[in-house]
C-alpha cells in the first residue's frame, strides 16, 4: 500500500511537472509571437512615417507650397504628374517657371495648357522642364565651365536644354531658342531639387515624350544613363 502511494505520488508529481513545462512553453510561444507582432507593427509605423516625411518634402510638395509656383504645381496636378514627383525616388532636377512667367504666355498657349484634350502634349511640356538626377546650381555652373560655356541637358521629354552663364546667372535655352534665367535655386527636396526660372521653356515637338514611352515599356530608372549622356555631352 505504501509503495503504491509512493508510486502514485511520483506519477502525479511527474504529470504536474510535465503540464507546468508545457504551459511554460506555450506561454513563451505566446510572448514571442506578441513580441514579433509588436516588432512588425513598429516597423510598419516607421516605414509609414518615412513615406509621409518623403511625400511631405517631395519636389512636387515643395513646388505646391511655393507661392511663386502655384500655376506650375497646378499643371502637374492637371496632367496627373503630381504623383510621379511625389512618390517616385528620382532624384529629379526641376526647372519650374513662376506664375508671372506663365502669365506672359499668349492666350492661345494658356488655353492649350488648360485643355484636357491636349493632356499628352501638356505632359510632354512639363517633362521638358525635368532632368533626371539631382544637380545644384553650383554643380550646373561647374558643368557649364567644363563644357566651355554651353552645357547640354537631356530632359525627360527627350529634347535638350542648353545651360550657359550670363555673368553669375545661369540661363537656359530651349529647343526653339527661348531663354529663361534661374532666379532662385536649390529648393531642396526628398527626391531632388527645384530651380525657379523666369520663363516657360518648351520643346520643339510636344507630340514626343520619352518619359511616357519609357513608362509604358518598363519601369526602368534611366537616371544613370541620362547622367552619363549629359557628362559625355559636356566633354564634347
Amino acid at each position: 500500500m505504501r509503495l503504491s502511494l509512493l508510486l502514485f505520488g511520483a506519477m502525479t508529481i511527474g504529470l504536474v511537472s510535465c503540464q507546468d513545462k508545457e504551459r511554460s512553453e506555450n506561454e513563451a510561444e505566446i510572448i514571442e509571437a506578441e513580441a514579433e507582432k509588436e516588432a512588425r507593427l513598429a516597423e510598419d509605423t516607421r516605414l509609414e512615417e518615412e513615406r509621409l516625411d518623403w511625400e511631405t518634402n517631395s519636389v512636387f510638395t515643395r513646388s505646391s507650397e511655393d507661392e511663386e509656383l502655384t500655376t506650375f504645381s497646378k499643371n502637374l496636378e492637371t496632367t496627373e504628374l503630381s504623383a510621379t514627383f511625389t512618390e517616385e525616388e528620382g532624384p529629379f532636377t526641376i526647372f519650374a517657371p513662376t506664375n508671372v512667367a506663365y502669365e506672359s504666355l499668349s492666350a492661345e498657349q494658356k488655353t492649350q495648357m488648360e485643355s484636357k484634350e491636349n493632356l499628352d502634349q501638356n505632359r510632354a511640356m512639363l517633362n521638358y522642364l525635368v532632368v533626371d538626377g539631382e544637380m545644384t546650381l553650383e554643380q550646373l555652373k561647374e558643368e557649364i565651365q567644363n563644357a566651355d560655356g554651353n552645357y547640354t541637358l537631356t530632359t525627360q521629354q527627350g529634347e535638350e536644354l542648353t545651360a550657359s552663364l550670363k555673368g553669375e546667372d545661369v540661363v537656359l535655352t530651349d529647343a526653339s531658342g527661348n531663354t529663361a534665367t534661374i532666379t532662385r535655386a536649390d529648393v531642396d527636396a526628398s527626391n531632388g531639387v527645384v530651380h525657379v526660372i523666369d520663363g516657360v521653356l518648351m520643346p520643339k515637338d510636344p507630340s514626343v515624350n520619352a518619359a511616357a514611352t519609357n513608362n509604358a515599356d518598363e519601369p526602368v530608372d534611366d537616371q544613370e544613363a541620362n547622367e552619363l549622356n549629359n557628362v559625355n555631352k559636356s566633354g564634347e
